[in-house]
């Protein structure tokens, strides 16, 4: 099975991956208003977002003209945690609930 884009050179493929994903963590960012900061997870996220190629995703995550002032300020974090979304979401509903819980014990 060739690749994508075969006239790219090896090379240039986590500068372009990184740079996109960059581009479209942005654009969800706007669409949703998540300005309290974002979370990427999985592994192909992980690869992406190597240290090697942090710099071109956050380059491509800056450059957005709109909000400039909220996006600086606005956190990205990359969650290399297996199931991460489940596990935060038990931790809130037993932090939201705790009190109900230790008042039926």
């Amino acid at each position: 099975m060739e690749p994508g884009l075969p006239d790219l050179l090896e090379t240039e493929r986590p500068r372009l991956i990184s740079g996109l994903l960059g581009r479209f963590a942005i654009n969800m960012m706007h669409g949703f208003g998540a300005w309290q900061g974002m979370m990427i997870t999985g592994s192909r996220a992980g690869r992406m977002l190597e240290a090697g190629s942090r710099v071109y995703f956050e380059s491509a995550f800056a450059t957005r003209r709109n909000f400039t002032r909220l996006i600086i300020g606005t956190p990205v974090w990359r969650m290399e945690q297996h199931e991460a979304v489940l596990t935060g979401a038990a931790e809130c509903f037993a932090h939201d609930h705790s009190a109900r819980f230790s008042a039926a014990t």
